[in-house]
């Protein structure tokens, strides 16, 4: 009675399997397989279903299973998809498991799926590799991934690309804009109970699951030479190669020492909790409001006669001479820091924490980004106010600590940005610098700011950098200071910030208020010290103007922005478009894109290829070297963390040290990559030993 009430609810006729679909329990099963074997591209992709109540389950490997294999094989004209049940009841699953065993299943798919000249191509396959490696450790290599595709190929223009449900760069959004059909109506159905119940898939499941498989193979095809004909298809292979490092990092995370980070957490947690006590001495009103912007700051406003609109700490540290401000800016700030160590308690399985990794941010300049937790960016011991120093707290990186036997590899690509800079402007004083024994570029800045400031004639280049080095020198805390400010000066002006901007930066990272002469000081002393770079800034904005490639699309995407669009493409060939906007120069305006959205697109691009070309070197230094047992952890945009076993530490770091350096030296020619350092400096237990 059951089953024929379930099989009632479908209302009409199953719909027909279709022809292209090959199930286990077929003939032609064994030779679409021995086709399978032999072919040089297939499209991948599983359903997944959730073995828990939660439905959420069936997107983590933890909680679910997978119930559908799907692989695509191209047999021109037609495409022919095999459909793998792997059934529900575990009973059932065991079964299948071992038939397709015997029919040398499982020994082919993790052949082809690690096959370095054998293409898997699919649809966001970092879904698929994290349930490979979970599931039977089938490492996916050859990757030709369409969502890469297209936010390579559309990058940057998300707010006015054609979609479906507000996702861009989805199937379905990707299917719209190539006027391919796809309905994913099914996508969200029962992949565990199945449409007929008891845990039978229906045939319009089964179809549905066969054509994602099948039209990423179209889809590829379609946009290939597309991506070839504006220049991007090289920075798109980038972003394949890097995909398996991204896949291990969802994976197998970074280590924790959870006993490390029990302690620093409630050190953390009591410093905040001083804070807050201090507070109630003199402000006891605003404490449960902390949280509360609007009414944080009316309360400021009353107390001190002011007139916030927002009591955000970049606000509040105008007003920092005021001790309650500066000290609600303290706890803010430890607040945020007692956060992301208890975040990171709630997602730490076995020693190790997984962070959500995006591969390519929206903002399509090829940059990546994690969440829940940020491993990219934890709090650094450098941006800690001076105030929680009497606290003696341990640096929060602390808690990322190597298991016995293992060995952690701290990889950065020194300078990056600014050597980025200067292999693409080709600025003689940078290149000077850089070739020269000690490659500093900051004391140059420095000596300009000590002139424009009137310090006195000592305060040159080469003093300064004696200085900044001699801690026993009586000059040694201004030089310091000085060469740190000189540093967000660079790269501050690099991005053509203002003056405005450059307070704020030096002010919330070391709390020096800097006049606004003062500020402006340090910029000319960066236009006049590095004149070619900042001519090469302005160039950046001209051939953005000028540049707007013929994506598929681009007559009606240009309407629905307000002023119309610019595209910077970058020293590797990545591009993306920027919006226009009227944009002031001398005494006219015309529509422009913004400079420092330019100039901050053009070195992230060349960035993101040179990090990603690092992490796909490593993949395969790893896979030449399985005995090492190696993988990525983490990667932010100048800086990789690596694992291995410990007695391989050297060899490892050996390998990772030259796949850093050969990714710079794919763009960088005319200065070091590097300051040469021995390999050994790179090994460490924790990742506060680099």
């Amino acid at each position: 009675m059951l089953e024929s009430h379930q099989y009632s609810l479908l209302l009409f006729p199953q719909e027909a399997l279709s022809p292209n679909i090959i199930t286990i329990n077929q003939p032609r099963f064994s030779t679409a397989l021995k086709t399978w074997k032999t072919c040089s591209q297939f499209g991948f992709d599983i359903e997944t279903f959730s073995k828990t109540n939660d439905a959420d389950g069936a997107l983590n490997p933890e909680t679910g299973e997978i119930r559908l294999i799907q692989i695509a094989i191209p047999q021109n004209p037609n495409i022919n998809v095999l459909v793998i049940d792997l059934g529900w009841t575990s009973k059932e699953r065991s079964l299948i498991h071992q038939k397709l065993e015997t029919l040398g299943f499982w020994d082919i798919l993790k052949e082809k799926l690690a096959s370095h000249p054998v293409e898997v191509v699919g649809h966001s396959l970092d879904f698929e590799q994290r349930w490979m490696l979970s599931k039977y450790n089938y490492p996916i290599r050859n990757i030709r991934d369409t969502k890469l595709m297209s936010q390579v190929y559309w990058a940057g223009l998300d707010p006015w690309l054609d979609k479906r449900h507000g996702k861009p760069h989805s199937l379905e959004s990707i299917c719209l804009r190539l006027g391919l059909d796809i309905d994913k109506t099914q996508q969200t159905s029962d992949w565990g109970w199945g449409e007929l119940g008891n845990g039978q898939l229906s045939n319009s499941q089964l179809n549905y699951a066969g054509y994602d498989a099948e039209v990423v193979l179209k889809i590829h095809e379609r946009l290939e030479p597309l991506l070839k004909d504006i220049g991007v298809w090289d920075s798109y292979l980038i972003e394949c190669g890097a995909s398996p490092a991204f896949a291990q990092m969802s994976h197998y995370g970074m280590p924790v020492d959870e006993a490390v980070l029990a302690d620093v957490t409630c050190q953390y947690e009591a410093a905040y909790q001083s804070l807050l006590d201090q507070l109630k001495c003199t402000f006891d009103e605003c404490i449960p409001h902390l949280y509360s912007p609007k009414k944080l700051a009316a309360l400021i406003n009353r107390q001190f006669e002011l007139n916030l609109t927002s009591a955000k700490v970049d606000d509040l540290s105008k007003f920092w001479t005021i001790p309650e401000l500066r000290l609600i800016s303290i706890i803010k700030t430890t607040k945020v820091y007692v956060d992301y160590l208890q975040n990171i308690k709630a997602n730490v399985t076995n020693g190790y924490t997984q962070g959500n990794y995006t591969q390519i941010n929206r903002k399509g300049f090829g940059r990546s980004s994690c969440s829940d937790p940020n491993l990219q960016n934890p709090p650094s011991p450098s941006t800690f106010p001076p105030e929680l120093k009497p606290y003696n707290l341990p640096p929060i990186r602390s808690v990322f600590r190597t298991h016995p036997g293992r060995v952690g590899i701290w990889c950065d690509a020194s300078k990056l940005h600014a050597r980025v800079a200067t292999q693409a402007s080709l600025d003689p004083e940078l290149m000077t610098r850089f070739n020269s024994a000690h490659g500093d570029i900051f004391c140059s800045i420095a000596e300009k700011i000590a002139q424009l400031e009137t310090m006195g004639s000592e305060w040159i280049e080469e003093n300064i950098r004696v200085w900044d080095k001699d801690k026993n020198h009586p000059n040694h805390p201004l030089a310091a200071r000085l060469r740190a400010m000189s540093k967000s000066v660079h790269y501050g002006s690099q991005n053509l910030q203002g003056f405005r901007t450059l307070q704020n930066t030096i002010r919330t990272k070391s709390g020096i208020i800097l006049s606004d002469s003062s500020a402006k000081n340090s910029i000319t002393a960066w236009k006049t010290t590095y004149k070619v770079l900042a001519k090469f800034q302005r160039q950046i904005i001209q051939d953005a103007n000028n540049c707007l490639p013929t994506v598929l699309g681009i007559e009606s995407i240009c309407p629905r922005t307000k002023f119309g669009l610019g595209y910077v493409r970058c020293l590797t060939g990545r591009g993306v478009f920027l919006p226009k906007w009227p944009q002031k120069y001398s005494a006219h305006r015309e529509l422009s894109v913004r400079g420092p959205d330019a100039n901050a697109a053009y070195w992230t691009m060349c960035e993101a290829d040179i990090i990603k070309t690092f992490l796909a070197y490593c993949i395969a230094a790893f896979d030449t070297h399985p005995e090492w047992e190696a993988w990525v952890g983490n990667c932010c945009h100048d800086e990789g963390d690596l694992f291995g076993k410990e007695e391989f530490g050297i060899e490892i770091a050996s390998a990772v040290q030259n796949a850093m350096r050969q990714a710079m030296r794919t763009v960088i020619k005319d200065i070091p990559v590097d300051e040469e350092e021995n390999p050994k400096s790179l090994l460490g237990n924790s990742w506060i030993d680099k």
